[in-house]
């Protein structure tokens, strides 16, 4: 059975801290040859978004917010 994450562990995070976390994730994959494993337009929004984040963290909004911004409850 995979190992999961509890949503609330990781939503107490900060957006910056989430957003390393994700790169640490990311990088984990590279390190262990996995990246083939995410598709190519997917890691390449990925690293568009962690440039981006890095480029202005202030920029990054809190999960609240974008929800609230898309409509969700």
């Amino acid at each position: 059975m995979p190992h999961t994450v509890d949503p609330k562990v990781y939503l107490k995070l900060s957006p910056e801290e989430r957003v390393k976390l994700m790169d640490e994730i990311y990088q984990s994959l590279v390190d262990e040859g996995a990246e083939s494993a995410v598709p190519g337009p997917d890691i390449d929004e990925l690293r568009r978004r962690i440039a981006q984040h890095q480029k202005d963290p202030g920029s990054a909004i809190a999960w609240d917010e974008a929800r609230k911004r898309l409509g969700w409850k």
